[in-house]
């Protein structure tokens, strides 16, 4: 005999109370309505949950499209000995001119022959306005003539290459000459670049010397002419002094010069006769 916990009521040994198998009954309910309340929980869940599909495949960093780099273009080596002259003569003189002579260009040398040009070209617009000034009267007035300045900087051009030329190529013929005996031979280039730098030294002295003749005044006049006499010997003495960089027997040096510069300024001469007649 035994008695039921819950409600008191006298049980066989093996009886089991009414008002326990109706708790049993209502838990086993509850168990599984809990546990179907879960699986709803859950899948409402995985529905909510968005589905992961992995991360979109990655192509990597977009290509950047990177300008290249263009190296400046080389200088033509003829057109940097002469700006390398330019630049470094009011300097370093000495060393302007004999890199100058190192760099064995003939177009360098045709290219400074070239700058004189430009400089007798200015040195006949200034003559021409010396000549508008001087002769400029109250009653008359004397017109610029771009004409005339026109016929004598081509008559200049060809004077210039000329004689340059042909001094050079005598200067180079006799020093070659002279030197064999000491086993000296200097090129047409060398000769050109020589005669090129005293040229361009004598016209930048003649620009002064118009300048100051623009100055109607008799002492600037004079002046003027001592300027340009004073170009002409200064040329030679250029002239000669590179030279003797590049000729070994300095005793015929004289010679050499005086018969060269008689040849350039015969063809010069001609030049100036054939334009003018």
């Amino acid at each position: 005999m035994k008695f039921c916990p819950n409600c008191g009521k006298q049980l066989q040994d093996n009886e089991v109370c009414t008002c326990q198998q109706t708790s049993n009954v209502a838990q086993g309910q509850a168990q599984t309505a809990n546990a179907g309340q879960a699986q709803f929980n859950q899948a409402q869940f995985n529905q909510g949950q968005p589905q992961y599909q992995g991360q979109p495949h990655y192509q990597g960093q977009p290509q950047y499209q990177q300008p290249q780099y263009q190296a400046p273009k080389p200088m033509n080596p003829a057109v940097a000995a002469v700006l390398a002259f330019f630049t470094q003569v009011f300097t370093k003189p000495f060393d302007a001119v004999v890199n100058y002579l190192r760099s064995n260009s003939v177009a360098a040398a045709y290219i400074m022959l070239t700058v004189s040009v430009v400089l007798c070209f200015i040195n006949n617009i200034l003559s021409e306005l010396e000549s508008v000034i001087a002769y400029s009267t109250p009653f008359y007035n004397r017109e610029f003539q771009w004409a005339t300045v026109g016929r004598n900087s081509g008559i200049d051009l060809l004077q210039i290459y000329a004689y340059a030329s042909l001094a050079a190529l005598v200067f180079v013929l006799l020093t070659n000459y002279f030197d064999k005996k000491n086993n000296n031979r200097i090129s047409f280039t060398q000769g050109i670049l020589l005669f090129s730098i005293a040229g361009i030294i004598s016209d930048l002295i003649g620009v002064c010397a118009n300048l100051i003749d623009l100055i109607n005044v008799e002492f600037f006049t004079k002046l003027a002419s001592l300027v340009n006499k004073f170009s002409y010997g200064f040329e030679i003495i250029v002239v000669v002094t590179l030279a003797t960089l590049l000729v070994k027997d300095k005793n015929k040096l004289p010679l050499v010069y005086a018969l060269a510069a008689t040849a350039g300024a015969f063809a010069s001469m001609i030049i100036n006769i054939l334009f003018t007649l």
